[in-house]
């Protein structure tokens, strides 16, 4: 399991290991065209002249995708745990760490995909430019397993609060300077 963080691996480690790997790519493939739409048919740019708020516009993007792409993988996240055999004191665990760790990883890929738009092969490029970002958070997020549930999940609440409005900003400058270019 690449994402274990303990020297001893069980079945539940790979499970857990599993679950995150899916998870995160799942988020890199529904997210890799979250804006290309919006851009090419001159939404963003119709957007960006009308006088709104561009970050306020982009957060929303955001937010809805996660909503409508990542939390009804998470809802049956505990049908997918008890079918790979995790146990059920874990799986509540499981729940609020994917939660928080999907919403910061779908902020970090939005990212990436606003500086892929104007990119021919955005998809190759989207993961080699954000998977090397995720991996820490997925280091963390699975740490929680092995230690202390509720510093992990201060940790990613602390890291979320504070990457949200520096990711947003800089996706929304993303987009402006593709719809400049």
């Amino acid at each position: 399991s690449i994402f274990a963080i303990t020297t001893n691996i069980n079945d539940t480690n790979i499970a857990i290991a599993i679950i995150w790997i899916c998870l995160t790519f799942s988020i890199l493939l529904s997210s890799n065209q979250q804006f290309q739409r919006d851009f090419d048919d001159g939404t963003f740019e119709q957007l960006y002249l009308s006088g709104y708020v561009f970050e306020i516009i982009i957060l929303a993007k955001i937010i809805a995708n996660w909503l409508f792409n990542t939390l009804p993988l998470i809802i049956i996240l505990p049908i997918i745990a008890l079918i790979l055999k995790i146990p059920s004191n874990l799986i509540f665990d499981l729940v609020a760490i994917s939660l928080i760790a999907s919403l910061l990883i779908n902020f970090m890929v939005s990212f990436g995909s606003s500086l892929t738009l104007s990119a021919n092969s955005s998809s190759s490029l989207l993961i080699v430019l954000v998977l090397p970002l995720l991996i820490p958070i997925i280091i963390f997020a699975n740490a929680s397993f092995g230690g202390d549930f509720v510093v992990s999940v201060k940790f990613l609440l602390v890291i979320l609060v504070f990457l949200t409005p520096i990711l947003t900003l800089a996706t929304s400058v993303a987009v402006r300077i593709n719809i400049i270019e």
